[in-house]
């Protein structure tokens, strides 16, 4: 791994890698050096692993950045994905959470891969009870992780007790999902 931290994140191709990268980071890191690396969107390695723990983005390019990502196809898509679970929702204002709540629905009812099963996994901490019924059209996806994670995001709000853990796909690193297509 590189000696630079901010090099060592944006480089690694491990996903444990990049866990330990992630925590190495220094709390004083210079995290305009990632806000570069994700307006050129040039880095699809670098890119992806800052989508996949956005806390290292700077919190003026945080939300935007997912949100490019949950509407990127391919590898960024699903980084984007795993990225908004690490987004808190109550810290969230409410015009973004639901812009994020609708990037997720559109990934879902797009996405039959790893992708849609990650996004359906991720709808519960941003769905307010009176939006359960966005549910509704994407009760028969095709893929039953998709829709027992569905039903869990609608339970979560509706009946927080019934509820049972959401299903969470494999995540392949980049070159692996490259490899696979």
């Amino acid at each position: 791994m590189s000696a630079d931290p901010i090099d060592a994140l944006l480089s690694t191709t491990d996903l444990d890698g990049l866990m330990t990268a992630v925590d190495a980071l220094p709390a004083d890191a210079d995290t305009a050096r990632i806000g570069g690396v994700v307006e050129a969107w040039a880095d699809p390695q670098g890119v992806a692993n800052v989508l996949m723990h956005p806390s290292v983005i700077p919190s003026s390019h945080r939300v935007a950045a997912v949100l490019r990502g949950l509407r990127s196809e391919g590898y960024l898509r699903l980084a984007a994905t795993v990225g908004v679970g690490h987004l808190s929702p109550t810290e969230l204002p409410d015009g973004v959470r639901r812009e994020l709540l609708d990037a997720l629905l559109d990934v879902v009812a797009s996405d039959a891969g790893p992708a849609g099963v990650r996004a359906s996994a991720e709808i519960g901490p941003l769905l307010l009870a009176d939006e359960v019924e966005l549910l509704d059209d994407l009760a028969a996806h095709p893929v039953d992780a998709v829709r027992h994670n569905l039903t869990q995001a609608g339970l979560g709000v509706t009946a927080p007790d019934a509820r049972e853990p959401v299903l969470l796909p494999y995540l392949p690193d980049y070159a692996e999902y490259l490899d696979a297509r």
